[in-house]
């Protein structure tokens, strides 16, 4: 019987084809063993129709008026009521038994429904198994020990302590306005909040002195609702953050992790101090930052990076490596494959495993956006190097080529 080509396909839905190519069209559709060429065409047609609702009915509009103009025998369009009473071809008797003129399109559907129904089936479970991109996800734990999910709450107020309310804006920030605060209350400065991102969440929030704080997955920072009117403005790190400082020459900002501190006066920079992960990472983008350490204290300058790992090492770096998470990206540049998977396994929170331990020190370079499904981001990487990798549940295996 032969196949329908894509151009005679298209050809038809644009009311373009003659008699006889219409009559080939449906002669084709009706033969048992085509079915699935059907399938293909319309559903690679729906795909690349912007208008995809009003498509279909464009479909059967077309189809049922060339359907009438090849029939010129009968004086009226097809019904189920109406006996057929002449000998038609064999496709239009088929069709004639099956359904009226208003549902023919609905009709050749019908003829691949088990067919599509399971494609369909198909479709899904690949959907169900991929796995999402993380979002603005976190906890907001307050001085009394209340916890607020931030991502399951309206925007608006949230809370109010000690005069200082704290609101979520409409883009998804937490913001501490003071206007409202009495400097002469005791219990400032022992007032803590924290805000921690689960893996596969980040969040953004405008201390209570105005800096900007960007939380990475599987994060947290600690800090007072009021910072002290004298020393040093304090807060406490886990993971990763990206910090826009507010200047204030009187009062450092200074931030503390398990293994260094940060100090400042007004700049922005990025720390990166995972518990799992073998050195902890300070990268300066403006300004200027002193890290110390137990045993060693070092200023570094824009564009530099220290590692602290025991001794404090300083290096020239691409800022916007460091800081690519931020903005929605990864970014690994030439960066060893288990450093660049434990990025990947926080933002979608799942599990990486290795054939090979070895591998763990293959270099990668790849440049790709953060907010893709992880099998887009899987095959890009399938597409670089001779490394492969599997999605299996919610693991990411990683093998070599053979």
């Amino acid at each position: 019987m032969g196949e329908i080509p894509d151009d005679l396909f298209k050809r038809l839905i644009n009311d373009e084809c003659s008699e006889e190519e219409v009559a080939r069209i449906v002669a084709i559709l009706a033969d048992a063993d085509q079915h699935s060429v059907y399938d293909d065409l319309i559903l690679a047609q729906l795909t690349q129709k912007a208008d995809l609702e009003a498509f279909p009915e464009k479909v059967r509009s077309t189809l049922n008026t060339r359907f009438s103009a090849i029939i010129k025998e009968e004086e009226q369009p097809l019904n189920l009521s109406l006996p057929v009473k002449r000998i038609v071809p064999k496709w239009y008797r088929y069709v004639a038994v099956a359904a009226s003129a208003t549902v023919l399109l609905s009709f050749l559907f019908v003829l691949n429904q088990k067919k599509m129904a399971s494609r369909q089936k198909a479709a899904a479970k690949v959907l169900a198994a991929d796995i999402t991109p993380g979002k603005n996800d976190a906890v907001l734990t307050l001085a009394d020990g209340k916890e607020i999910l931030l991502s399951a709450i309206a925007n608006g107020k949230l809370a109010e302590q000690s005069g200082i309310r704290i609101t979520k804006t409409a883009d998804g920030k937490i913001v501490y306005d003071l206007a409202g605060f009495k400097s002469d209350d005791p219990r400032s400065s022992l007032l803590f909040n924290t805000i921690s991102t689960p893996r596969g969440g980040q969040y953004q929030v405008i201390l209570p002195d105005g800096t900007n704080v960007w939380l990475n997955s599987a994060s947290a920072i600690k800090f007072p609702m009021v910072f002290a009117a004298t020393g040093s403005r304090k807060v406490n790190l886990t993971g990763e953050a990206y910090f826009e400082v507010t200047k204030d020459k009187k009062r450092p900002f200074v931030v503390t992790t398990p293994t260094q501190s940060v100090e400042v006066l007004g700049t922005h920079f990025d720390i990166s101090s995972y518990a799992e992960d073998p050195t902890a990472k300070t990268t300066l983008l403006e300004g200027s930052v002193r890290i110390t350490t137990p045993h060693q204290s070092i200023l570094i300058k824009p564009g530099q990076q220290a590692e602290v790992s025991g001794a404090i090492v300083v290096s020239d770096v691409d800022t916007e490596t460091a800081v690519a998470w931020k903005n929605g990206f990864f970014r690994f540049d030439d960066e060893e494959l288990g450093n660049a998977m434990a990025k990947v396994a926080r933002w979608y929170d799942l599990q990486v495993e290795y054939s090979d331990a070895a591998l763990k020190q293959e270099q990668i370079a790849a440049y790709t956006t953060r907010f893709a499904n992880v099998s887009e981001l899987l095959k890009r990487l399938n597409q670089i190097g001779n490394i492969r990798y599997d999605l299996e549940g919610r693991t990411i295996r990683i093998s070599r080529r053979k």
